[in-house]
């Protein structure tokens, strides 16, 4: 007989491996540029967006333009709120990793 197993599964959006790795990144570089994000991501722009826009959208993350000599630049930015559920992810996916 099979026993049921209660698992803590890391919470939507963070149960996606590119949208933890980008949280992740964010977490260790503040300031960092949307485009030196995509180029340490390996993905291209689009796919980086829709990934933003999803973490924007539970206000996990938040973009923030800003004009560096003559270029705009948009920086990325976690809130508070991401921080938290950073956390709490991590913490899951290091309790499913180890089952």
């Amino acid at each position: 007989m099979l026993r049921r197993v209660k698992m803590d599964y890391p919470e939507p959006p963070l149960d996606d491996v590119k949208r933890l790795t980008v949280m992740i990144l964010l977490e260790r570089n503040s300031d960092v540029g949307f485009t030196e994000l995509y180029k340490m991501m390996g993905i291209s722009k689009g796919a980086l967006d829709s990934h933003l826009r999803v973490l924007e959208r539970e206000e996990l993350v938040y973009r923030e333009r800003r004009f560096i000599g003559n270029s705009l630049r948009v920086i990325v930015r976690v809130t508070g709120n991401g921080l938290n559920k950073l956390q709490r992810s991590k913490i899951a996916w290091r309790r499913l990793l180890e089952e």
